[in-house]
């Protein structure tokens, strides 16, 4: 046969992936022999060169690399007895040298990843994805036993039907069961499908017709009729029966005669060229919206207060009858609005009707996240009684069940409503300090007034885990510039009771780190300093005590119907508390002298953990 009647036949790419080469070296030729074989090729001297001709360019240098001789004798055994001389088979000999140049780039690893990853695509029959999954199997180098069962599991893990899972997991199945129940679920569905469908189209199953605005209609109606009635339907009404949608006379009009209502002004939403019993904007249809570009002020959240609590609202709202230049409008006062909100309905029975500016603030209900949709904005004059003001009213569609809300400003500034303060109301009486008897409750109760208290009824116990391994830190290095603070407050404590004396020859289990951090001195430029102590050490020796923290919600419910509010500020309050013996020789600090101190009272952020 001429080279150039010879069939086409894709060339074997060797710059594949190495990992998947021996799959596709194996699929190629084994396509290549069913070709040779449809055209009677089988002498093994074409079949090499048919082999080398249709393996390309590069396979033909790939050969010219093999350590392989062509003429030797295919085979052969010079053991055998009498010895076989063998024959020659060039095709045979240049096959298994491809096969064993590309057999080192098989990796198990990897081909049992690829076997792991397979699953069933969107749409794919059962048979196509089992033969999927047989063909990576034959790579994996399972055992003749487990073959079967790695197949099974295979085709469970990674089917679409989650009703072939459930029976697997239920039952224990085996491969070929495996695959007759999907191949039945598979046809069963199918099936049904088919009569679904055939069931749909004879006559018994409801037909719904959608009529769209269009030319010849103006509703959106979704009917359920039988196919008998709809038999007799027309996807639009014959010309006798049109009718015009701008003013409901017959359709098309006359050359002579025009639309009467060209030029005429709707009297629902003031829209030209139709009348208002055509009208199909309705009440809700508004002016032209202006866009104006928003400025920095209408990047603001506005919260209105009303809206948490309509739908609780079981007597009616106060409504007020407020003027303005375009009518009368009923709003509500809340003082929990901050700007003033009036729906859509009330704004489409003003006259004039104003003109709306779009813009971009964003208004939330009370308690939402999701911003209500506004409509525009414009400025109205807004008089009760005596009072006039000048008021931005934002228009929203279907705001709070048809309640108009006035602000707490316009409210102010109308009069609705006047803010009454006493002596106390709102103020917070603080207590002087440094001791200053210029309030009662100081003079009354100067033993506990002046210097760091401490409690009476309580000490803390800092309870060590068991095993627990105590450190005994290296000394802080200070700043030489807070030296002299650091150790005045030191001192300061110390005669305060807050800090004691450890004697030399005591036997302290741990020492922490002495940390000094600058603080600013209220009422004065200078730097001071805190007194501070590194505990994660000792924090890690704790049991952990475990304590609920009360929530925002759980202290709101106990304030239910309180009047009165104060406010304690507990200077010191971690010096208050005394630790008992055991705990304090815990906390044994290096101090800036000659000496170790450690604290009788609890100290630290960090200590709240096992404190609390």
């Amino acid at each position: 046969m001429a080279a150039g009647m010879l069939p086409s036949y894709p060339v074997f790419d060797t710059d594949e992936e190495l990992s998947s080469l021996p799959q596709k070296w194996a699929k190629w030729i084994s396509g290549l022999e069913d070709l040779m074989s449809s055209l009677a090729i089988n002498d093994h001297q074409r079949m090499w060169s048919m082999l080398r001709f249709y393996g390309g360019e590069k396979l033909r240098e790939l050969e010219t690399q093999l350590a392989y001789n062509k003429e030797d004798p295919y085979g052969a055994d010079p053991a055998a007895v009498p010895p076989v001389p063998g024959t020659p088979n060039h095709y045979r000999r240049l096959k298994e040298s491809l096969t064993t140049h590309f057999a080192p780039c098989v990796n198990e690893v990897y081909s049992r990843f690829r076997f792991r990853s397979i699953n069933q695509d969107e749409g794919e029959s059962v048979d196509a994805f089992v033969t999927k999954v047989r063909s990576e199997a034959s790579h994996c180098n399972f055992s003749q036993d487990e073959h079967d069962k790695q197949m099974r599991d295979q085709i469970v893990f990674g089917c679409r039907s989650g009703k072939i899972r459930r029976k697997a997991l239920a039952e224990d199945l085996t491969l070929h069961r495996l695959i007759q129940i999907a191949r039945a679920e598979e046809t069963a569905k199918a099936n049904a499908l088919e009569m679904e469908r055939v069931n749909d189209s004879d006559g018994t199953a409801d037909v719904f017709k959608l009529s769209r605005p269009g030319k010849y209609s103006n509703k959106l109606s979704l009917t359920a009729k039988r196919d008998d009635e709809t038999s007799g339907l027309h996807p639009n009404p014959p010309v006798s029966e049109r009718k015009c949608f701008n003013c409901g006379g017959p359709f098309p009009h006359s050359s002579n005669k025009p639309c009467p209502a060209k030029g005429k002004t709707c009297n629902k939403c003031s829209k030209l060229n139709h009348f208002a019993s055509q009208c199909r904007g309705g009440k809700k249809a508004l002016n032209v919206v202006l866009e104006q570009m928003p400025d920095d002020n209408d990047q603001m959240l506005s919260f209105l207060g009303e809206i948490r609590h309509v739908n609780a609202l079981s007597a009616p709202a106060h409504l007020v009858t407020v003027h303005s230049n375009e009518g009368e409008i009923r709003f509500n006062p809340d003082t929990g609005a901050d700007v003033t909100v009036l729906d859509s309905d009330s704004h489409s029975k003003l006259r004039p009707k104003p003109q709306l500016t779009k813009s971009g603030v964003k208004l939330l209900a009370y308690g939402s996240k999701k911003p209500l949709n506004i409509l525009g904005s414009y400025v109205a004059t807004l008089q009760f009684n005596d009072k006039k003001i000048r008021e931005t009213v934002y228009v929203s569609h279907n705001f709070n069940r048809g309640i108009s809300l006035l602000s707490r400003r316009a409210c102010q500034g109308l009069g609705l409503i006047t803010l009454h303060y006493g002596p106390h109301i709102g103020q917070i009486r603080k207590l002087k300090p440094d001791g200053s008897n210029s309030h009662p409750l100081l003079s009354t109760f100067q033993d506990i007034c002046k210097g760091v208290g401490c409690h009476k009824d309580l000490e803390i116990s800092l309870p060590l885990r068991e095993g627990a391994k105590h450190v005994v830190a290296a000394p802080s290095r200070i700043p030489i510039n807070l030296y002299p603070k650091v150790k005045a407050e030191i001192e300061r404590l110390e005669a305060e009771g807050v800090f004691e004396s450890v004697p030399v020859d005591d036997n302290t289990q741990s020492i922490s780190r002495l940390v000094p951090v600058p603080k600013p001195i209220e009422g004065s430029d200078e730097v001071g300093v805190r007194i501070t102590f590194d505990w994660r050490s000792l924090n890690e020796n704790l049991d952990q005590v475990h304590h609920s923290t009360p929530t925002i919600e759980e202290l709101k419910a106990r304030l239910i119907n309180a009047k009165v509010f104060s406010q304690v500020d507990m200077k010191d309050a971690f010096y208050q508390l005394p630790l008992d013996e055991e705990s304090k020789r815990l906390t044994t600090f290096y101090s800036v002298g000659p000496k170790t101190l450690h604290s009788p009272h609890s100290r630290g952020s960090s200590i709240i953990s096992h404190l609390s």
